[in-house]
């Protein structure tokens, strides 16, 4: 058994086969370690809220996309459906594929969304910009001078025909992330430049103005992640770099100083930061070396490593797999 390297800064977009990540499929609340498979079959450990369970097989049958996988809850369920963007027409033409969870399997691909004439956005995502506890569909171009963001946002069994949530481009010289910084249950728009973080805060129908929320570098060449760290309901901005993981905690209106909750910690194997257990705090999740065909605790301790937060710092480490 075994976690296939994976780029640490958490793909946006999509996972890509052979490659991992994190996500609440079960509906416990709890973040479920989740092994999209090289031959597209995907696997589940789920977190029992002390330790990861062994994988299991939640579709023996191959899931097919063009721009990797997403695991987010598009019905509103509480448990994190798997989607996938396949092209057809010879690339003229876009539609999302839904299997949703039941909450030990993926059921049969669904159809929620297509569109005809498609004209080459390059960013697509995954949350819940509006607050109804259903993940939207958003579409950025990416591009300098582009048209916007768009949003397709969805009813529980489908994605409704996309809207404008930005007039102009909104691109970043690094990364885009879509969460919730302010703590209104909202995901806001975050651009992470080179010296500087912008968000844009979404109103549920729209993304509004610029705002600077940081106004000098701060860049991880181990890992980047938007999530809540301290459990107040405000995604913090976390980077990882060879000296440790620092974080920036959000005050609703900016990002604060920064300081580091954990030295390096070693290895050279990916990192996820995710909530596995049930005190709303998001946790790092890591290994030092990688273990084949091995079988659960154990014998196959130092494969999935925790250091739980307890909002201020990241704990010393506890085996979980």
């Amino acid at each position: 058994m075994f976690l296939a390297p994976f780029a640490a800064s958490e793909a946006r977009d999509g996972i890509k086969p052979g490659n991992d990540t994190t996500a609440d499929v079960t509906g416990d609340g709890l973040d479920d370690f989740i092994y999209f498979e090289s031959d597209r079959t995907i696997k589940i450990a789920a977190s029992t809220g002390t330790i990861f369970s062994y994988k299991t097989t939640w579709s023996s049958t191959a899931f097919n996309e063009a721009y990797g996988a997403w695991f987010a809850d598009v019905t509103g369920d509480g448990r994190a459906d798997a989607i996938g963007i396949q092209e057809y027409n010879d690339g003229s033409a876009i539609r999302v594929i839904v299997r949703r969870s039941n909450g030990s399997s993926f059921l049969p691909e669904e159809e929620w969304y297509n569109e005809t004439g498609w004209s080459g956005w390059t960013r697509f995502d995954f949350k819940d910009v509006t607050g109804d506890g259903k993940a939207d569909f958003v579409l950025n171009r990416n591009v300098p001078g582009g048209d916007g963001i768009f949003v397709a946002s969805s009813n529980g069994n489908g994605f409704n025909t996309r809207t404008a949530w930005t007039l102009d481009s909104f691109v970043p010289d690094r990364q885009m992330y879509y969460e919730d910084v302010t703590g209104d249950g909202k995901a806001d728009a975050i651009a992470h430049n080179d010296n500087s973080i912008l968000v844009r805060a979404s109103t549920g129908t729209s993304f509004g103005p610029v705002s600077t929320w940081l106004s000098v570098a701060f860049n991880g060449t181990k890992g980047v992640w938007v999530t809540d760290v301290t459990g107040d309901g405000k995604a913090d901005f976390i980077v990882e770099n060879a000296d440790g993981v620092q974080v920036r905690t959000s005050s609703g209106t900016s990002f604060l100083g920064s300081g580091y909750w954990t030295s390096a910690l070693g290895g050279n194997l990916p990192t996820w930061i995710a909530r596995v257990n049930s005190d709303n705090k998001s946790d790092i999740i890591y290994r030092y070396y990688l273990l084949q065909n091995c079988v659960p605790q154990p014998s196959c301790n130092g494969w999935g490593i925790i250091r739980y937060s307890d909002g201020a710092t990241f704990l010393s480490p506890v085996y979980w797999y």
